[in-house]
């Protein structure tokens, strides 16, 4: 949850960014 800071990746390829 601490993707703000990071550029919009897409969330299939990494589930580490879980902005939703």
């Amino acid at each position: 949850m601490r993707g703000t800071s990071e550029p919009p990746q897409p969330v299939r390829a990494g589930g580490n960014n879980s902005v939703l």
